[in-house]
């Protein structure tokens, strides 16, 4: 009898397992792709998975019961791969028609903006529109070497009006560092990423963001459309749009504006 339950036993969770796996939508792990760019994606000291998009996309994948499979790579390489169907995912990605062709496209899930950050001693700054600030001069403002701060920003930053003096740095971290010592009055950054690496350089009592947003474009998860079926894009979209009706998307967010893993 006793060797009877225990076979019975076996069995048992033998049939509970299978029932558990054939439930997921997914019949292998899906591979996403990814490379370093805080605080979205990267790995912390132990190897782990960490950022703000890393966590939304695993609350999505253990609500649809798909697991996760990090495969670092190149950016190009990651959306390249996609559209050949040998990656499954790619994380903050940008819409376009071109990418559209090979890719579905999640729920907007991170309402992607900038900035403007001063030093927090410093209370000149009132303004809410590009006139309003080209009246407060001269201003030094510094940005980025190569990053794009929205058509509209990008566009007036090719051509800033009389008073406004724009000081391209290499890094990010160069032109907080310069906005520290006054060497420039203001700087424009992505909320989050900016935000990151006030706190990675210890300045959160000395630097802030104003209070005004500077829309660009929102951020999407992309699907392969070779790999992943429309069953299983559907289970993440409905995923999604429960992560945002229950809040949970605005947790996750707000853990990233105030502080760092």
């Amino acid at each position: 009898m006793v060797y009877r339950c225990k076979v019975s036993a076996i069995l048992c969770a033998l049939v509970f397992s299978s029932s558990l796996f054939a439930a997921s939508p997914c019949p292998r792990p899906l591979i996403v792709g990814w490379d370093t760019w805080p605080p979205y994606h990267f790995q912390d000291e132990k190897g782990r998975m960490q950022g703000l998009a890393v966590e939304v996309l695993q609350a999505l994948a253990r609500r649809v019961d798909c697991p996760l499979q990090f495969a670092k790579m190149p950016w190009k390489r990651t959306l390249n791969e996609l559209a050949q169907g040998k990656a499954d995912v790619a994380m903050e990605v940008l819409k376009t028609p071109e990418r559209e062709r090979t890719m579905l496209f999640s729920l907007a899930y991170r309402p992607s903006s900038v900035h403007f950050f001063v030093r927090k001693k410093d209370g000149r700054w009132s303004f809410n529109t590009l006139a309003g600030l080209s009246k407060l001069g001269p201003v030094a403002l510094g940005v980025s070497r190569g990053d794009s701060y929205g058509v509209a920003l990008d566009q007036w930053l090719k051509t800033p009006p009389a008073g406004v003096t724009v000081d391209v740095a290499p890094t990010m971290a160069i032109n907080l560092i310069k906005l520290q010592h006054g060497r420039v009055d203001l700087l424009l950054g992505d909320l989050f990423a900016t935000q990151a690496a006030i706190y990675d350089l210890k300045l959160a009592g000395e630097l802030a963001p104003l209070a005004q947003e500077w829309p660009t474009q929102e951020a999407y998860f992309a699907f392969s459309r070779v790999s992943v079926s429309q069953q299983v894009f559907q289970a993440f979209q409905q995923a999604l749009e429960d992560l945002i009706k229950d809040g949970t998307l605005k947790q996750i967010q707000q853990r990233y504006l105030v502080s760092r893993p």
